[in-house]
């Protein structure tokens, strides 16, 4: 059996479990989306929700990023949801079908980006569906607002992510309701779970 990485399932004040309150996050990206969702963790009270977090390898592929979050998803437990942050790149759309099919099969929930993670905090910034082709053009709208953004530092500081989180919630879901397939994001659906437990 695999060696548990959770937390200890015991009680917890009102009856709740480790379980109730625990989340995992799969990503595929080793910088942007690693610092970002370690900036959540160390604001979000363990006593609210404790977060985990793990890199997965996507190879710029999202039916790759889901299989590799399946494996992972087995050296865990007792957590209450497991979710997959990954980019679409160039996944095909019969790919990508698949990818999200399999992500449910197993109790996954996929948050894509298209193109990238990069789309995510541009719309920290401002609303924008136009159409982004390559990963160069994503960054390079986050460079219109954070100059030190790109290669090979592709990070930005946390607070100032934070302070427009409901920004970007809002041009997130206005994306949404457009139908725009490039630029799209669902990341906000993991972030306003995770803004929900913060302490103000």
């Amino acid at each position: 059996m695999a060696k548990s990485v959770g937390v200890n399932p015991k009680r917890t004040a009102g009856g709740r479990t480790a379980r109730d309150y625990t989340i995992v996050i799969a990503y595929d990206g080793e910088l942007t989306e690693d610092e970002y969702f370690r900036g959540w963790k160390l604001l979000i009270p363990p006593s609210r929700l404790n977060l985990e977090h793990t890199y997965v390898r996507s190879g710029g592929n999202v039916l790759d990023a889901v299989e590799n979050a399946i494996k992972k998803k087995k050296k865990y437990r007792n957590f209450a949801e497991f979710w997959c942050v990954c980019d679409v790149d160039d996944t095909d759309d019969e790919v990508l079908a698949q990818a999200r099919n399999l992500a449910n099969s197993n109790e996954i929930k996929l948050c894509t980006s298209n193109r990238c993670f990069e789309i995510w905090i541009a719309l920290h910034f401002r609303f924008s569906d136009r159409h982004v082709g390559s990963e160069r053009e994503a960054i390079d709208m986050v460079k219109e607002y954070h100059a030190q953004y790109g290669d090979p530092y592709k990070t930005m500081p946390f607070h100032i992510l934070y302070d427009l989180t409901d920004n970007a919630i809002a041009n997130a879901r206005r994306l949404e309701r457009g139908g725009s397939v490039s630029p799209s994001t669902r990341v906000h659906n993991l972030v306003r779970k995770l803004k929900q437990n913060c302490s103000e």
